[in-house]
């Protein structure tokens, strides 16, 4: 993965998904995989908010990698002092770890394998599917 890692706690930023895409092309913009936005939390349990963009524009709801950029940025842009870092995103929190600068521990915490919250999940589950093995 490859990140574009814009924070909004000292600054206001303007976002669309028009906009995303034109940065996210690697031809004619900076080009990465997902942009991710750190923000000021509205919840006094978490340090931070943390929201992620696909390429398409399109808001995603969680990203390991993505949250570990996160951790890493937030300490090296001196935006926080602490070694354990709580990140809200939109559906899930996150707890971020500094190591050292080349290990960011991240908690997700429980996963969920619940098959109708799955989303790529849904449709196939629904349809059955014939295999053949050794021609049989």
């Amino acid at each position: 993965n490859d990140f574009m890692v814009v924070e909004l706690i000292k600054q206001d930023f303007i976002l669309t998904a028009s906009l995303i895409k034109k940065l996210s092309n690697r031809n004619t913009g900076i080009g990465f995989d997902q942009l991710l936005l750190i923000e000021k939390s509205k919840n006094y349990k978490f340090d931070f908010h943390y929201r992620i963009f696909n390429s398409n524009g399109n808001e995603v709801e969680q990203c390991g990698n993505g949250a570990r950029c996160v951790g890493l940025f937030l300490i090296l842009k001196g935006l926080t002092n602490k070694k354990k870092i709580k990140l809200s995103t939109n559906k899930k929190d996150i707890s971020v770890e500094f190591i050292s600068s080349n290990e960011i521990k991240v908690n997700m915490n429980e996963p969920n394998f619940k098959l109708e919250e799955i989303f790529f999940l849904k449709e196939i589950i629904s349809k059955n599917f014939s295999v053949k093995i050794l021609n049989e």
